[in-house]
């Protein structure tokens, strides 16, 4: 079972952001991103790591391995329809994906 979770996080979910930063940060500031972005991914993995035995002891193994696998059952559609396909695409019509069509301008009117 820990062979297959340690499989199971290779292949996306640890790895997903730091291919997805790649793609979608500009060059200019793409280094300051990727390390920014690999951080939240390493705190994020230490929180998993001093949460396990927690979690194991309130709820066993099984509930600790189904509690994962039901996050996983409902990010995964947010993912695959969220996440545009960047396959062929260049960096600039990424960019234009993600830019909003209209800017809305909030002032304080008090």
């Amino acid at each position: 079972a820990a062979c297959l979770l340690v499989f199971s996080v290779q292949l996306g979910v640890q790895t997903l952001p730091l291919l997805l930063s790649g793609e979608l940060f500009p060059a200019d500031v793409r280094a300051s991103c990727k390390g920014l972005t690999r951080a939240v991914t390493c705190i994020f993995l230490v929180l998993s790591i001093k949460l396990y035995p927690q979690l194991e002891s309130y709820l066993q193994l099984s509930g600790t391995f189904f509690m994962f696998s039901f996050f996983l059952i409902i990010f995964f559609p947010a993912a695959y329809y969220i996440l545009p396909e960047t396959k062929d695409l260049s960096l600039e019509m990424i960019q234009k994906y993600f830019t909003p069509q209209f800017t809305v301008w909030y002032t304080n009117l008090n």
